[in-house]
């Protein structure tokens, strides 16, 4: 890549956070809910009384941790090694999504219940939700390197434009007819920008690849955040305003969640496969 096509992708990165960011304030400054009612019932398939307490979501990042970061010292795909990359990557990202969540917690899109979590709270926001942050992406990536080593087929890769774009207007036009909903409109969209965006600043050689993973992260995805969201409690963990969102669940996950769930896995996988990549590059 020669130092003015990388100049310009550079600018369209730029370019495209800023209209993110613009993107976001014009919806919370507009939009943000009159009336603060979050959904504290929803049809859940099961409840299990041993799920009842305040320990919950701890447990649920112990779910999520410990078992991974023993097989991140398996010999084959050695994940410890790329924790250097990884770990600037969940924070960097990481940073912006805390600051998304804190002000839709704040104006009352979505909430949590302190049934299912202990009482401190930073930003409005429970620790654990903070912890949220490294353990999903942590979670993420291990499967990405394990998919990379495992199955280094790039499945996707000739339908990339295909994919990328198709993707990309669908939650464009969810975006659209749903402007004024905050948390469908703004994820939507800004979704749709980060595809686009990535399209042209990056060539092919992990976005497709990342589509696979992201297919076979929703499997653990589901499960987990199907006991925040309700599937096994009296009451849900997260609980959001209706009338921000579009109401479409997979069992108790709301449809957006999913979008929501690929920004951030894809936007930390970028940070973490740029980071590589540079890495490698100076090396050779």
């Amino acid at each position: 890549m020669n130092p003015a096509d990388f100049s310009l992708r550079r600018y369209y990165g730029i370019g495209a956070f800023v209209l993110i960011l613009i993107l976001f304030a014009i919806h919370t400054y507009f939009y943000k809910p009159t009336e603060i009612l979050l959904e504290s019932q929803v049809d859940n398939p099961m409840q299990f009384p041993i799920a009842e307490t305040k320990y919950l979501y701890w447990i649920l990042h112990a779910f999520i941790l410990i078992p991974i970061v023993a097989l991140s010292f398996d010999r084959r795909v050695a994940f410890y090694k790329k924790w250097k990359y990884l770990l600037p990557a969940i924070f960097s990202v990481g940073m912006i999504f805390v600051l998304w969540d804190f002000i839709y917690t704040k104006v009352g899109v979505w909430g949590f219940s302190h049934d299912y979590t202990l009482a401190a709270r930073v930003w409005h926001l429970p620790i654990e939700e903070w912890l949220f942050f490294l353990s999903a992406p942590f979670a993420c990536v291990f499967i990405h390197a394990c998919l990379r080593y495992y199955f280094p087929k790039d499945t996707f890769a000739s339908s990339d434009k295909a994919i990328s774009f198709g993707l990309a207007i669908i939650l464009l036009l969810v975006g659209i007819v749903s402007w004024g909903r905050l948390y469908t409109s703004f994820t939507c969209i800004a979704t749709s920008i980060l595809i686009v965006t990535h399209y042209y600043s990056f060539r092919n050689t992990f976005r497709t690849f990342f589509y696979k993973t992201q297919l076979v992260s929703f499997i653990p995805f589901i499960m987990i955040n199907g006991v925040l969201t309700g599937s096994i409690t009296e009451t849900p963990v997260v609980q959001y305003n209706k009338s921000e969102m579009l109401d479409i669940r997979f069992i108790t996950i709301p449809m957006e969640d999913f979008v929501y769930c690929f920004m951030m896995l894809f936007a930390v996988v970028t940070v973490y496969e740029y980071l590589m990549d540079r890495k490698s590059t100076r090396d050779k």
